[in-house]
């Protein structure tokens, strides 16, 4: 498997990827081999999905179109797996290619097309209708045209900025500035509109898409999301030197987690 999976690193990237040998200790004995097995077979899956152009990297190889694109709520997760399993390299190739597809303007309810695109989720901050800018599209071909039409799934874009936040963790130190320091005008205006997307009522998020749902909705789901990017956008933030905007996330942050709490928490 390890031989295999080396290979198929190999094949990817025109060199040889080294990757950790020591495995987690807290497997149970009984189930290590099958969890080992099943882990490399799946990272497997991520090489040979990943994009040689671009490094996008499709939520599924099957010929079905809608999951042969990069999905950024999909990648989120392959971007951890590939930190974890020490292909940091791969995560900011596919980082680089997949920050700049966020709408750099707002795509008004007169601007959409009525035969593919549902109507807009009010926006909070307006009361107009509209996709808002700083936000990803459901998926994307490795051309950068986008693939679906849920056109603001807040979910998406609070794990693109997860990811981006958390993926400077497992860069060598000294390269981790630098990175921060190209990615954060993105990560900023997503980050600012994840925490201005605001139910003035309860704290939650406002009602937007939520994983492919059609409805607007404000579910645990998207909290817990939003959440984490704010959580995460915060601490890039600082490492940036911007402090201002590390305060302002976090307190948004902290407001969400309350109103989550109180919106879905049952003790029964």
């Amino acid at each position: 498997a390890t031989a295999s999976l080396e290979g198929s690193a190999r094949a990817w990237a025109g060199r040889t990827i080294a990757l950790p040998t020591n495995l987690p200790t807290r497997i149970p004995e009984a189930d290590r081999a099958r969890i080992v097995a099943a882990s490399r077979r799946a990272m497997q899956h991520v090489l040979a999905g990943t994009d040689r152009a671009t490094g996008m990297i499709v939520a599924s190889i099957a010929r079905q179109a809608p999951y042969g694109l990069d999905w950024p709520r999909d990648g989120a997760f392959f971007d951890y797996a590939l930190d974890v399993a020490g292909i940091a390299g791969n995560v900011t190739r596919r980082l680089d290619w997949a920050l700049p597809l966020a709408r750099t303007e707002p795509v008004t309810r007169a601007q959409i097309n009525p035969l593919t695109d549902p109507v807009p989720p009010v926006d909070p901050r307006t009361g107009a209708r509209e996709y808002p800018a700083a936000a990803w599209e459901m998926n994307y071909y490795n051309t950068g045209a986008m693939g679906g039409f849920f056109r603001f799934e807040i979910d998406n874009t609070a794990l693109m900025v997860w990811t981006a936040a958390v993926h400077l963790a497992f860069v060598p130190e000294g390269e981790r500035r630098a990175l921060a320091d190209r990615w954060y005008p993105q990560v900023r205006r997503s980050a600012d509109l994840l925490a201005e997307w605001r139910d003035a009522m309860t704290g939650l998020h406002a009602p937007a898409n939520e994983d492919d749902n059609a409805a607007f909705t404000q579910t645990l789901h998207g909290a817990v999301t939003v959440y984490a990017g704010l959580e995460a956008a915060a601490r890039m933030a600082r490492l940036v030197g911007r402090d201002d905007d590390g305060d302002r996330w976090a307190r948004r942050a902290g407001e969400l987690r309350d109103a989550t709490l109180r919106a879905f928490y049952d003790a029964r």
